[in-house]
């Protein structure tokens, strides 16, 4: 009878495989965290950006009623009626 030679066992195979395929996934998940804190950093900035970009619209917004209020105050001073555009 011939001795064929002796290869690893499937199981012991298949426990290499399952534990370097556990490693890439862990290494996968640890990539794409680091991807999203990266994102979350960059959204955070472009919030800050978009409430100062905001804060100077309401604040022109503001400026822009003053100035309407103040020039129908002095039509209706200098003309005695507002005047239409």
């Amino acid at each position: 009878m011939k001795k064929h030679p002796r290869k690893s066992s499937p199981a012991s195979q298949k426990g290499a495989t399952l534990d370097s395929l556990a490693l890439m996934v862990g290494k996968g998940f640890k990539e794409v965290d680091e991807r999203f804190n990266g994102v979350d950093a960059r959204i955070d900035h472009l919030e800050k950006k978009i409430d100062a970009v905001n804060m100077n619209v309401l604040s022109l917004q503001y400026d822009y009623k003053k100035v309407i209020a103040r020039i129908e105050n002095l039509e209706l001073k200098t003309f005695g009626s507002l005047q239409e555009n």
